[in-house]
């Protein structure tokens, strides 16, 4: 049996451990036995072991439950097991989450497949002397290279910096030296893919495009004319790359910032695909990220035609999904327009949340029809 230090709870803190909830605040910590930052072992306040977790001193949220009881697991059993869950997906595609930090009970870490190659990221400390139990598990990889936070690379095995990928029968050049990210966001592979079904003869705009995951299933769905729009002239350059991977034409790219892009006249669309970056991680910016989502959904709303569709979306975690369609409903006031919702949208199932733990559902997605 393997020991560790200590972390003790104050007394009646130990409820949301109870209900398996893996995040532990520092006020719920007894001052008085606070170890260095590591693995701890978390006890309430009656000396009953409540699990194990990665404790950083001195933060705010201070545990991350890995391990709810007293039963140690090795982290090579937790990661061969999230690999095990997903071995479905590879049947239409090379591309896709292997690992999702709380969901799949590894706290700050995140591993993605792109073919024969994994990109993970340890956002923890705690994290860095278990890497070689973790990456052990990828055993089918022929690449294995962690992402830190500044954007550098620390390559693990072979030295590979992209890789051609298949998302469900699409080609994708990803990147992740210079992608964002681990250099694809594979949490829209399923709402991709509904696109693709529902965009034949349309003419649909793809803002915030990154390198056209969007962009390209419209296409290979049949749409009649795609304009992707992304500031990141990079972005459009692999975007490029993409269409000719897969042999598309009927797309127009702009290097231009969103809030920019309706400045201009352009043509009334059938679809426009709005997925911004996270507008705000700080309590303290809500209200700014507020405006600006509504600002760019009241464009989009008054950009459509009658009968048009916005796909909108936020993954902003401080942002709930409830505040998110109080946005949407003012957007629709403001460009006065009458606006069904005919559906919602969540991250593919290879980013799964624990259901007590719903901190996890970060991104959110609204389907809006224009009606009048």
């Amino acid at each position: 049996m393997k020991t560790f230090p200590v972390v003790t709870l104050l007394p009646s803190r130990e409820k949301s451990i109870l209900r398996k909830h893996p995040w532990v605040f520092s006020g719920a910590i007894d001052r008085n036995e606070q170890p260095e930052s590591g693995i701890v072992c978390v006890r309430s306040s009656q000396n009953e072991v409540l699990g194990f977790g990665f404790f950083e001193k001195g933060a705010s949220l201070a545990i991350r439950m890995f391990q709810f009881g007293g039963e140690w697991e090795e982290f090579s059993n937790k990661v061969n097991r999230a690999i095990s869950r997903r071995e479905s997906l590879s049947q239409h595609s090379d591309t896709y989450r292997l690992v999702n930090a709380e969901g799949d009970l590894v706290p700050g870490f995140v591993a993605d497949r792109y073919n024969t190659a994994v990109c993970f990221q340890a956002s923890l400390p705690s994290l860095q002397s278990l890497i070689p139990e973790i990456t052990s598990c990828f055993d089918f990889a022929e690449t294995i290279v962690e992402k830190k936070k500044d954007g550098s690379l620390v390559w693990w095995k072979g030295n590979a910096k992209e890789a051609i990928v298949n998302e469900n029968g699409v080609r994708f050049l990803v990147s992740w030296e210079g992608g964002q990210k681990t250099g694809f966001f594979l949490d829209q592979r399923e709402n991709r893919k509904l696109l693709r079904h529902a965009s034949r003869g349309k003419v649909i705009c793809n803002l915030f495009c990154y390198t056209g995951g969007f962009s390209i299933n419209a296409l290979y769905g049949g749409a009649k004319e795609v304009y992707s729009v992304d500031v990141s002239k990079r972005a459009i350059e692999y975007l490029q790359i993409n269409l000719q991977l897969n042999d598309l034409k009927h797309n127009t790219s702009l290097v231009e910032d969103v809030f920019e892009f309706w400045n201009k006249d352009r043509p009334k669309f059938d679809f426009i695909i709005l997925d911004p970056p996270a507008f705000t991680k700080h309590q303290s910016k809500i209200e700014e990220a507020k405006k600006g989502y509504g600002e760019i959904n009241r464009k989009a709303l008054a950009n459509l035609r009658e009968g048009g569709e916005l796909w909108t979306f936020s993954c902003s975690q401080l942002i709930s999904k409830e505040m998110f369609k109080m946005i949407l409903n003012k957007s629709a006031k403001d460009s006065q327009k009458l606006v069904q919702l005919i559906g919602e949208f969540g991250q593919s199932e290879d980013h799964p949340f624990l259901n007590s733990h719903p901190e996890g559902e970060y991104l959110k997605g609204i389907r809006l029809r224009v009606i009048s």
